[in-house]
């Protein structure tokens, strides 16, 4: 009976929500058409982490939003101190609205962002 409470309590644990540390997100901004990055072309990515800090009941409690651009070969890269969950948005001209999510569980994460042309 001890055996099964502690793995049950250490299932509980495990299964416990919490934010990653030190997370960096990095990616490249492609064509979807063509599948070529989009290059000499500073995109700019709106990314917003959300973080459950110190919820009682395991929600999203916190969260930072940066805007960063992509450089000249259309790759990006972004850090945060903490987090769990990510979103992008993306607008364009001459393409459509990008949207996308990302859940942390890793310090690091590649995230490439396939733009469709309007043309």
């Amino acid at each position: 009976m001890k055996k099964y409470i502690l793995l049950l309590s250490m299932f509980l644990i495990s299964c416990t929500r919490k934010d990653i540390e030190n997370v960096t997100i990095k990616g490249t901004v492609f064509n979807k058409t063509t599948d070529k990055p989009i290059k000499n072309k500073k995109i700019e990515i709106e990314i917003e982490c959300w973080k459950y800090a110190n919820s009682p009941d395991e929600s999203y409690a916190e969260h930072e939003k940066k805007y960063i651009k992509t450089d000249s070969n259309g790759n990006y890269s972004v850090n945060f101190n903490k987090g769990a969950f990510v979103t992008f948005h993306v607008e364009e001209n001459g393409f459509g609205r990008y949207v996308g999510k990302l859940y942390i569980n890793k310090n690091e994460h590649t995230h490439d962002i396939y733009l469709i042309p309007l043309h």
